[in-house]
């Protein structure tokens, strides 16, 4: 997970509770800078690559249902950490910058292959609105996946990070006889370096003081999360040890 943390003197709890966090986990990059002209700003912007590649096409509608496949051949880059913060951090950063619903419960199983952590894994989340996901992320896979399934009750968003090709089907209307009340568009996502953009996004909220994009609840939410579905994953992986 790569943070880009922006504060100033007598930051939030909130702020403290993400920095400790960062501190204690082997996160890739954190930056924590004091403006002494700026004593009451308490501002943190937190993001990871893949929330500034998400196109802005679903239709304001409940999300029933996410699904996500983030798979990747092994690297030694990342062992240190477990599947869960090195890949699936990401699309958990996604599928909560969408969902705006509490966490209502989480069920999760992964194991080691290669490594002594947790290197391929499965989470399935509920949220309190009913929406579920289910997202797995392995580093031990053939071939890379970076894919993006969003269900809702008139709509399908598929993404496939990799390729770029976005498929978006939408209900228009009422099923009768022949008529078929499906519309199906696909394009694909330009191309743009998504890390690119969460940098001017952070350097642009320390220029202007304007709204970060995403806040340091944000990031702590999705780190909690994170750590919710590692606890289950090891608690799981004790009782067949």
């Amino acid at each position: 997970m790569r943070l880009a943390v922006v504060g100033w003197a007598g930051d939030s709890g909130v702020g403290r509770e993400l920095i400790d966090a960062v501190r204690n986990l082997p996160v890739s990059c954190a930056f924590i800078l004091d403006n002494p002209n700026k004593p009451t700003r308490k501002d943190l912007l937190v993001g990871t690559p893949s929330y500034f590649a998400q196109p802005a096409n679903l239709d304001k509608q409940m999300e029933l249902f996410i699904e996500c496949h983030r798979l990747a051949p092994f690297k030694p880059r990342g062992v240190d950490v477990d599947v869960v913060l090195d890949l699936m951090i990401h699309d958990l950063d996604v599928i909560l910058s969408l969902v705006k619903s509490p966490v209502k419960s989480v069920s999760a199983v992964g194991t080691p292959v290669l490594t002594k952590v947790v290197d391929i894994a499965n989470a399935r989340v509920e949220f309190e609105s009913g929406t579920i996901a289910n997202i797995t992320a392995s580093r031990v896979s053939q071939s890379a996946t970076r894919k993006f399934r969003v269900f809702q009750q008139k709509q399908y968003l598929s993404i496939d990070f990799g390729t770029g090709e976005v498929n978006l089907t939408t209900k228009t209307g009422e099923w009768k006889d022949d008529s078929i009340p499906l519309e199906f568009d696909a394009w694909s996502l330009e191309k743009a370096d998504a890390l690119l953009a969460e940098t001017k996004a952070f350097v642009n909220a320390v220029k202007t003081g304007g709204p970060v994009v995403v806040s340091g609840e944000d990031g702590l939410v999705a780190m909690r999360l994170a750590i919710q579905i590692q606890r289950d994953i090891y608690s799981r992986l004790e009782k067949f040890s």
